[in-house]
């Protein structure tokens, strides 16, 4: 059962999906359950991969994009700019290689 709760005329937000998984539990999944590490992005486990690892698996894990944005967050804005730009060249849209939407 869907609720979606209106917010204007043409937008509303859904409140509840049966069955369903978060956007964000499909992108990146279950890295620590899966034993990827940070220094080698490598998966060593089994578990729920997600659409990153499992679709460019080449592709820098999204937990090391993750750190390397921590890691700036009280710098200048044009070393923040200079750390997601080197982020978007390893870590590509994994929902868009197949047309997922």
């Amino acid at each position: 059962m869907i609720i979606v709760i209106p917010l204007a005329k043409r937008s509303g937000l859904i409140e509840w999906c049966e069955g369903t998984r978060p956007l964000g539990a499909w992108l990146v999944g279950d890295e620590r359950r899966l034993g990827l590490s940070v220094e080698d992005g490598v998966a060593r486990g089994s578990g729920n991969m997600g659409a990153h690892l499992r679709y460019r698996p080449d592709d820098m894990i999204p937990a090391s994009a993750k750190k390397m944005l921590v890691s700036v967050r009280d710098k200048p804005i044009d070393k923040k700019l200079f750390v997601f730009k080197e982020i978007c060249e390893k870590l590509k849209y994994a929902c868009l290689e197949r047309n997922y939407f």
